[in-house]
């Protein structure tokens, strides 16, 4: 099937001969008619005005300017730092993992069956959005926080964040 966004395709393994059955070659060339045909030059997925362009520029040019990569880094690490020994202090996170500033916890009741700690997610999400912080939570269970701040956080907004974090699983 060939949508707008690429070429996507659907494979029903034959067990005896492998995932392209007998038909190996003929498989082979639908797929490089495909790829030949049906996308990039046939398809206007990139094409955007040049305002778009020029505001996109602007933007990077402030990332530039302000080190707003290298802030991420700093300031990630710190928070990942402090999120670190929040875990050493509550029994239901299970692991803050990520880079930069894009963190997760992950959040169980007992760590060695990993069970899901759901209620609580909702119980501390609620607590966190009571006090101004707002995160999303994602996984199979959705009992891992996204934790995704502005590129401009500073030490003291990941301080607050931390400070908000211990309250929250303080109530629990």
């Amino acid at each position: 099937m060939c949508i707008m966004s690429g070429v996507h395709h659907a494979l029903n393994p034959d067990p005896y001969r492998g995932c392209f059955g007998s038909d190996r070659l003929k498989y082979a060339k639908d797929v490089k008619s495909l790829i030949d045909y049906g996308t990039s030059d046939r398809v206007a997925n990139f094409i955007a005005e040049a305002i778009q362009g020029v505001g996109g520029h602007a933007v990077l040019k402030v990332i530039k300017k302000e080190q707003l990569q290298q802030n991420a880094f700093v300031i990630g690490s710190y928070l990942k730092e402090c999120l670190m020994y929040r875990k050493e202090k509550y029994k239901i996170i299970r692991d803050v993992r990520g880079r930069g500033l894009i963190l997760r916890l992950e959040l169980v009741t007992d760590h060695q069956l990993k069970t899901p700690a759901k209620v609580d997610t909702l119980g501390i999400m609620d607590s966190m959005n009571e006090m101004g912080v707002l995160v999303g939570k994602c996984g199979f269970h959705g009992i891992v926080f996204r934790v995704t701040p502005p590129l401009c956080l500073s030490k003291e907004d990941a301080d607050y964040f931390a400070d908000v974090v211990d309250h929250a699983m303080s109530k629990i």
